[in-house]
């Protein structure tokens, strides 16, 4: 449910997106495995990225998502900031979304 928002929101300002699986060990990891619900963005790491994202958000194909992703070079002069006011604001609008849910613990269950 929590991801439907975050779709909801890149889908009004046509920003491309692709879905992943929360199932690395990352911090969101032990919510999920307590059922809590859990969801958020990540704007990539070591992952290699195809030549299908490679055409959709530029880059190089077949190189890691992040190239500095917790190296030397993992920097804030290595910041994306369009990337991070994108997420940031994706993020803003599931918090205030999810905010004024009314019965939101329904709502994240599946019955509302």
């Amino acid at each position: 449910r929590i991801q439907r928002v975050f779709e909801d929101y890149f889908a009004r300002h046509e920003f491309p997106y692709q879905l992943t699986d929360m199932r690395g060990g990352s911090d969101f990891l032990p919510f999920i495995e307590n059922g809590v619900p859990a969801g958020g963005v990540l704007a990539g790491a070591s992952e290699i990225k195809s030549i299908d994202e490679r055409r959709e958000h530029g880059g190089m194909a077949r190189t890691p998502l992040d190239p500095c992703y917790h190296r030397e070079c993992d920097t804030l002069l290595n910041i994306n900031l369009e990337a991070l006011q994108r997420l940031s604001r994706a993020a803003m609008y599931a918090v205030s979304t999810l905010a004024t849910t009314p019965d939101l613990r329904g709502y994240l269950a599946g019955n509302a």
